[in-house]
């Protein structure tokens, strides 16, 4: 049966009870909440001034896919202003692309923690301060498929990410690595945001298909991973303000 794409439960804040949250999506599927968090809580400069003068950054060896392990990235360090301008430019240049993940200062973590406790009191669920991590990313970087142990809420407060999951049931049909040419929570299939209509126009058709060795997928032609044409991927935008939950597991 060919793969068909489902678009993830979108549901504002304001209509989330703790018991919904448990009977529908805890460790069931993803959800999408909006209206979510005050988009001014955190600008450019506040951001910027949060930041040590030096901080850690990673660069991709493909230029576009970013997953925290030598043979996908480089690290190197910057100086925080030039961290902030290849951000908030929008030249475009696969070259300039880089993704910080660090974690929050204190006084971050604690106006952070103020903004989520509204969805946590929503969602019926607390989390430790000390947990919350920081990711900063310049337009057009990609998050190679992967799944997390934990479950997860991620706020998005500047710029837009595009998603794409799938169940953990579909673990069979992901291809995942074993472990030792890649971390074992990863998996083969790359630039599925393109190939499930979550294009950047920084890559082109043909990298893709030159890439994942693949065709159309809504013509049903996955090359060597044709398990995928089994499995249903979830889509989403998640914009400013907005608040995603991926249950442990899920691609």
């Amino acid at each position: 049966m060919p793969a068909r794409a489902v678009h993830i439960d979108r549901v504002a804040l304001a209509d989330l009870t703790p018991e919904l949250f448990a009977q529908i999506y805890r460790n069931k599927r993803p959800l999408l909440i909006t209206h979510a968090l005050d988009r001014n809580w955190l600008t450019p400069q506040t951001l910027r001034d949060d930041l040590p003068e030096i901080v850690e950054v990673m660069r991709a060896h493909d230029c576009h896919t970013f997953l925290d392990d030598s043979r996908s990235v480089r690290k190197e360090t910057v100086g925080a202003d030039s961290l902030m301008q290849s951000v908030w430019s929008d030249t475009g240049v696969d070259e300039e692309l880089v993704y910080y993940r660090g974690l929050p200062t204190e006084s971050m973590r604690d106006r952070f923690a103020a903004v989520m406790n509204g969805v946590e009191e929503r969602c019926g669920v607390k989390t430790e301060p000390k947990r919350y991590g920081l990711w900063v990313g310049t337009r057009g970087n990609v998050t190679p498929m992967h799944y997390d142990s934990c479950h997860v809420f991620l706020a998005q407060i500047v710029g837009r990410k595009r998603w794409v999951i799938f169940s953990h049931e579909d673990t069979r049909s992901i291809y995942p690595y074993d472990g030792f040419n890649m971390p074992y929570h990863a998996a083969k299939p790359q630039y599925l945001n393109l190939l499930y209509e979550a294009r950047y126009p920084s890559i082109t058709r043909t990298e893709i298909e030159s890439a994942i060795r693949v065709t159309d997928p809504w013509q049903g032609g996955f090359g060597q991973f044709c398990k995928l044409a089994n499995c249903d991927p979830m889509l989403c935008e998640l914009g400013p303000g907005e608040v995603i939950y991926n249950p442990s597991g899920f691609w």
